[in-house]
């Protein structure tokens, strides 16, 4: 049955105003231009209440709309530095969208409406009237179909709306709300959630017919897209997961796992998925499964995301009332170095540079990544080594930084240069080397250099001592630290020197277990192809035997398939406690049953923890409380 959309002009107050909301400051104007700088900073628009939805005009790079809280939609000219804001829903609006030719703009609303904004009276648009559709629900989303005359409206159902003849079809039912659609770019599916339940309907828009119900969400889905090349369809849900599937046949590709998700979109390329969540914007790669990138900033969740036409520009708000737009085109660039170790060389406001220091650097890290690649070689596992970002002549490029503060300063606070590196840097995304220029060879007075890892990435720091460079004892520190960087810990059993402190080439690693880490570590793997799903370490009930020797157990299940366990606890070290590896165990398979027999435990040993690492280089390490005078046999002597 077809019904007649009802147009209707009422009242509002203009806005036509400068963008006082930007932060106001130059830099981030220039940002649009330079790379450099947005890589660095966003733009902060303030949009006000929460942001629940964004859009980039799929034929304009610097057009952005925003809508949400306060009832309002605002559209953000970047070039021309101004913004419009258009007033006339009476309550909270769920989503915009730009028709496929960009000229069109509909927005949806819990005031039961959708209206639909002529793109193209740019000049006027706050004073031209927008067609209105009355509804019999609240809107959540709108979607155009790719060929811009229909347009998918969900609620309580799912509505599909010829805007040109101004008829609607007979809607899609549903069994509970709809909270999200999306249709393929060839118009010839849409996909909708079903309300509470965490399946996906896939629609025959021709037959309006159910053609495929996706299965695997854990939890409630909140977003839905298709890849702009028709080939992969993504899916998100509030049970901190996206999960990718092949639209040939509808099979699950790989699943992305996050600390939230509440919004999606693919770039203009097809390349890469951005994510939404809990105070965070992803970037993952579509071939590869990797977290490219994250970007911070927002204080709450962040509920739209989406691209800029030319794939260059992510625009992300949220709740916190903040619309950030921020140019990606350098960390996409930087994809294809991935996995590697950047050279930062840092220098304190007060003194200058050392004379060719970038080459310097360049023979420094290239010795230290041949000593990794002879000691992979010498337990076995091939020459293999890690790779370092490099310019067109293969040399190491080296980004220099001037500190904020003078040299003496750092003397003792050189954890301060992380500080200010991260202020333009993702350490949690590769491995960064900085060379720390002092007028003293020691770090805080007492250390050769300090390192150490997270999930993704790592850190090392070295001073920039003039007798390192060319020196044995030099690239000795400078793999020992990027060892700590690669997840590696010290050996202090028997009183031993730890296996990677061992400040000598022959052999430098001096363990097999530190080797057969690294074998599959994804830093010496980097074509490797990327996944990660969760391991997860469940420890048995130890079994005390009669010796001081007891043994550990530990069932641990990866569908990556698993690769190496690792045992860790303090054991006595030159009348010290230090934390170090206890034993290594070699595994295989997607799940194993474990066992470590050690005499380093004592009765003032607490806890003991396993680091696992995967077949893809992920690794995963829980730490489990122990008692161990339950496993260890009494001295009767002692009283």
């Amino acid at each position: 049955m077809a019904c007649t959309i009802n147009i209707f002009i009422s009242p509002r107050t203009n806005f036509y105003m400068q963008f006082k909301y930007l932060c106001a400051t130059l830099i981030f104007l220039f940002s649009l231009l330079y790379p450099s700088f947005a890589q660095q900073q966003p733009i902060v628009l303030r949009h006000g209440g929460t942001v629940q939805s964004v859009a980039f005009s799929p034929v304009d790079n610097t057009l952005v709309a925003s809508a949400g809280g306060h009832n309002t939609i605002k559209l953000w000219n970047l070039h021309q530095n101004t913004v419009k804001a258009l007033t006339d829903h009476k309550a909270k609006v769920n989503l915009v969208a730009f028709s496929p030719n960009g000229k069109l703009l509909a927005s949806g609303s819990e005031d039961r409406t959708i209206k639909i904004w002529d793109v193209s009276q740019w000049e006027n648009i706050e004073i031209h009237e927008p067609v209105t559709v009355y509804m019999p629900y609240p809107i959540q989303t709108v979607a155009f179909h790719p060929y811009g005359q229909l347009l998918a409206a969900s609620g309580r159902h799912v509505k599909l709306l010829d805007i040109v003849n101004q008829t609607e079809s007979a809607p899609l039912r549903h069994n509970e709300w709809v909270w999200t659609l999306a249709f393929s770019p060839h118009g010839r599916y849409l996909a909708t959630d079903d309300g509470i339940k965490t399946t996906v309907k896939i629609w025959d828009t021709q037959q309006k017919q159910i053609t495929a119900i996706l299965e695997g969400h854990t939890s409630d889905i909140n977003c839905v897209k298709f890849s702009p090349d028709g080939r992969t369809f993504a899916s998100s849900s509030w049970g901190r997961e996206i999960k990718l599937w092949d639209v040939s046949n509808w099979e699950r590709l790989r699943t992305f796992h996050t600390n939230g998700t509440a919004a999606i979109d693919f770039s203009p390329d097809r390349s890469i998925l951005v994510s939404g969540g809990s105070e965070e914007v992803k970037l993952w790669s579509i071939d590869s499964g990797e977290n490219i990138a994250t970007l911070s900033g927002h204080r709450d969740w962040v509920r739209g995301v989406a691209f800029s036409p030319d794939s260059k520009t992510i625009a992300s708000g949220g709740e916190g009332g903040m619309v950030h737009v921020q140019n990606v085109k350098r960390l996409l660039e930087l994809k294809g170095q991935r996995n590697t170790v950047r050279l930062i060389y840092f220098l304190p406001r007060d003194r200058s540079p050392q004379p060719d220091i970038d080459t310097k650097l360049d023979k420094l890290i290239k010795d230290v990544q041949q000593v990794y690649m002879n000691q992979m070689d010498y337990y076995g596992f091939g020459r293999k080594t890690f790779q370092f970002e490099t310019d067109a002549t293969g040399k190491a490029v080296v980004h220099r930084m001037i500190g904020k503060f003078k040299d003496e300063y750092y003397h003792d606070k050189s954890n301060a240069v992380w500080d200010e590196i991260d202020e333009r840097f993702d350490t949690s995304q590769n491995i960064y080397l900085a060379a720390l220029d002092i007028s003293t060879d020691l770090l805080d007075g007492f250390a050769a250099g300090f390192g150490g890892h997270n999930v993704s990435g790592g850190t090392a720091l070295i001073p920039a001592a003039r007798e390192y460079f060319g020196s044995d004892l030099g690239v000795a520190i400078t793999a020992h630290e990027l060892g700590h960087a690669f997840g590696l810990h010290h050996d202090y059993r028997n009183n031993l020197k730890p296996w990677i402190d061992l400040y000598t080439t022959d052999p430098m690693i001096t363990s097999i277990c530190a080797a057969g880490w690294l074998d599959a570590h994804s830093y010496f793997n980097t074509n490797k192809t990327y996944f990660n799903e969760p391991t997860t370490i469940e420890m048995l009930s130890p079994v005390g035997v009669s010796s001081s020797n007891p043994h550990l157990r530990f069932k641990i299940a990866d569908l990556d398939s698993l690769h190496q366990a690792q045992l860790f606890s303090k054991v006595e070290y030159e009348n010290t406690r230090e934390f170090s590896i206890l034993g290594c165990k070699p595994l295989d398979g997607t799940s194993s049953i474990v066992e470590f027999v050690t005499d380093q435990l004592t009765l003032t040993t607490k806890s003991v923890t396993l680091r696992v690492i995967d077949a893809y280089g992920n690794f995963t390490e829980k730490a489990f409380p122990i008692h161990t005078s339950t496993l260890l046999p009494v001295d009767v002597n002692v009283k």
